[in-house]
């Protein structure tokens, strides 16, 4: 996310709100299935890189 200059607040379409955002980069909260392949298509990246 630092190198896309993103702010949690820009991925609460894939997930839903902030906190969760905030949940997962805090490794509070792990990826589902959906959140992966949402992330690896807005990233452009395969799902793997999530993994």
């Amino acid at each position: 996310m630092e190198e896309s200059n993103l702010q949690p607040d820009a991925l609460v379409f894939i997930f839903g709100s902030e906190s969760v955002v905030l949940d997962v980069l805090n490794h509070k909260s792990q990826l589902t299935e959906h959140q992966t392949q949402a992330l690896a298509s807005f990233f452009q990246l395969s799902p793997d890189s999530f993994a």
